[in-house]
């Protein structure tokens, strides 16, 4: 069996949460302002059909807006969905099921949202995910890691993109 993943959460939303397909992306965006609510992340980026949003939460209020072309084009055209077979899995993504930007939380945590279909999966800041992605790179590197340097490289640049567009790395 596989591991999936993306650069952000709608993909791994079940289709009842909302409609997917209101044209607008405004179902997707109410969803998302209640997602951001949780306050995991004090912003995170998501592309919404062919737009990408940014969500804030600043402790209560929760804002958004849509980017402009000229932001929104290098996270449209870098965007990702991917899946591998699990024996490739970096050891250091195991245990993350949502590594946030901006993370608010401070370390590691299960979210804790009855509501979401999140409820329980296992988050991280996205920070320390390219850290010891950077060191099993490294370890590859001088040869004291046996798995795959190519998709190890692969994921870092994933990570990395993640991290400097502010968009959640998810891992379904």
């Amino acid at each position: 069996m596989g591991t999936s993943y993306g650069s952000g959460i709608l993909d791994q939303v079940p289709v009842d949460e909302f409609d997917q397909n209101d044209g607008t992306g405004e179902a997707a965006v109410a969803w998302l302002v209640r997602f951001a609510a949780l306050g995991y992340s004090r912003r995170f980026r998501e592309v919404i059909g062919d737009r990408v949003a940014e969500f804030t939460f600043g402790g209560v209020d929760v804002g958004w807006r849509w980017l402009a072309e000229d932001e929104a084009a290098p996270i449209l055209s870098g965007s990702f969905s991917a899946s591998t077979p699990s024996e490739e899995w970096p050891v250091c993504l195991d245990y993350a099921d949502l590594c946030f930007p901006n993370c608010l939380a401070g370390k590691e945590g299960s979210v804790e949202a009855a509501d979401s279909p999140f409820d329980g999966w296992w988050y991280q800041s996205l920070d320390p995910v390219v850290a010891n992605m950077e060191v099993l790179l490294r370890e590859f590197e001088r040869g004291d890691y046996d798995g795959d340097g190519e998709f190890i490289a692969t994921m870092l640049g994933h990570l990395r993109f993640c991290r400097e567009h502010h968009l959640i790395f998810a891992v379904g």
